[in-house]
């Protein structure tokens, strides 16, 4: 019952996102709708579940379910103010949606919130097929073939991508999951060059993480 009630209410959240025409009333629709999924996804992992109880008391356990426990399946709307409030300067959130075949971006900073009709899916999932068919070519060719995909990639979902900006944060959709962002073009070179880049479940999940206490380590894991 609880799963029907779950896709009854991602249908009544979707023609609510098509009906509403504020960038930020859209994207509280488009919190909530990500919102649902994560908390199904944790809400029916039964072996998660067990795994949580055996590590009571780590701060990553506490924080999902935390987490979890605030979901609710209704919509609330964000609250635009406090939105703008959380961004620092020169920090952007970037948030994909997809909806009827179109994706869809929100530009979240310090300055508001802007949205995007980035176009058709079909047409970008073209181009993400043509990159991973090439990319482990080991031959200058099939690098010619890498970049062109790469910025093709980039030009469909560069408006969602501002200025001034030295910290990005994306919230990525299931369609787009296997975008390699770091290594798309943007300025002069790549944008792991030129931003860091982070990645996040969704714009409110993020900001549930940034609100809880740091537990720093006690030395330093080195990836290679």
């Amino acid at each position: 019952m609880r799963r029907a009630h779950a896709v009854a209410n991602e249908l009544a959240l979707r023609e609510c996102f098509r009906t509403l025409s504020s960038p930020g009333e859209r994207l509280g629709v488009v919190a909530r709708l990500k919102d649902q999924g994560l908390g199904e996804m944790i809400r029916t992992s039964r072996t998660g579940q067990r795994l949580s109880d055996q590590r009571e008391g780590t701060g990553e356990v506490e924080a999902v379910r935390t987490y979890r426990e605030n979901l609710t399946l209704t919509y609330a709307p964000l609250d635009q103010e406090q939105t703008i409030s959380t961004m620092n300067e020169g920090h952007g959130f970037v948030e994909f949606f997809v909806d009827c075949g179109t994706l869809f971006a929100f530009s979240i900073s310090s300055s508001g919130i802007q949205e995007h009709r980035l176009g058709e899916l079909s047409e970008l999932r073209n181009s993400i097929h043509f990159f991973h068919l090439n990319r482990l070519r080991r031959s200058v060719s099939g690098e010619r073939l890498v970049d062109k995909a790469l910025r093709r990639i980039m030009d469909f979902i560069e408006p969602a991508f501002g200025e001034n900006t030295n910290v990005v944060t994306i919230g990525r959709d299931g369609p787009i999951l296997t975008i390699p962002f770091h290594a798309l073009p943007y300025g002069s070179g790549s944008m792991i060059d030129e931003v860091a880049i982070g990645y996040a479940p969704s714009f409110s999940a993020w900001r549930s993480m940034l609100s809880r206490d740091r537990r720093r380590g006690k030395g330093s894991v080195v990836l290679g």
